[in-house]
């Protein structure tokens, strides 16, 4: 298994277990780092999810799929490390594997709406 992959499944899941006792920059000690980066950014990146995914409130959204779209997000705006289609690509998968069977498409929708509003430094490239 790819070892980017490795990583974002560890943050994933740490992300998820975060989502019941909320993501707090103070309490993330001894996380993967981009969790503790992730709650620096947190109303940031819910405001670009309840912008993209309006028809599903953030408390109405399943707490993997809203991890999932965490990640994502902040790989996309704040990140920058990856190309886009990579990170979306990214998570698709971990939809795939750990989300139901069309939460996929509820995940590239709003990261595909995301990245229409980014700056034009970040056009998809392969």
């Amino acid at each position: 298994m790819d070892t980017r992959h490795q990583q974002r499944i560890v943050a994933l899941q740490q992300l998820f277990s975060t989502s019941f006792t909320g993501v707090d920059e103070r309490k993330v000690h001894g996380r993967h780092p981009i969790v503790g980066e992730i709650a620096t950014h947190l109303k940031e990146i819910d405001a670009l999810i309840a912008k993209h995914a309006s028809r599903f409130p953030i408390a109405q959204l399943a707490k993997v799929d809203l991890s999932i779209l965490r990640l994502s997000i902040y790989e996309l705006v704040y990140a920058k490390k990856e190309p886009v289609k990579v990170i979306i690509d990214e998570a698709v998968r971990l939809s795939k594997e750990y989300s139901t069977d069309s939460s996929y498409s509820l995940i590239n929708g709003v990261l595909g709406s995301v990245v229409k509003d980014l700056p034009d430094e970040h056009e998809i490239s392969t």
